[in-house]
């Protein structure tokens, strides 16, 4: 899953305009790099990955929508960080890849 998605994101990357060259050539290698690290691992560890990003798409999701639920903003809220804590602590290269991604795109308004 979390493969796929990486895929769908170097595709737009790679059909925008929008992004300098040198930009989509740094978000590219990271990419790459990101998935290099997932395919490194083993299935418990791609589960708690894909559990984290569950956590993640459902605190999205919850947060975008008209009707608010907030015990279960909560209860996604606390699963969420407690997932990412602990695959953080196992997998501090992923996060730091991660992380290099996310900042990249907040410096270019995304």
């Amino acid at each position: 899953m979390a493969l796929e998605n990486l895929k769908k994101i170097e595709e737009k990357i790679l059909g925008t305009e929008k992004i300098e060259e040198t930009q989509k050539t740094e978000l590219l290698t990271l990419i790459g790099d990101l998935k290099e690290e997932i395919r490194k691992l083993e299935g418990d560890e791609q589960q708690k990955l894909s559990n984290t990003t569950g956590f993640m798409a459902i605190s999205a999701l919850e947060a975008a929508s008209g009707e608010k639920k907030p015990e279960i903003m909560e209860i996604s809220r606390k699963e969420m960080l407690s997932s990412v804590e602990e695959f953080e602590a196992s997998h501090p290269e992923i996060v730091k890849i991660v992380n290099s991604i996310s900042v990249m795109l907040s410096n270019m308004g995304i």
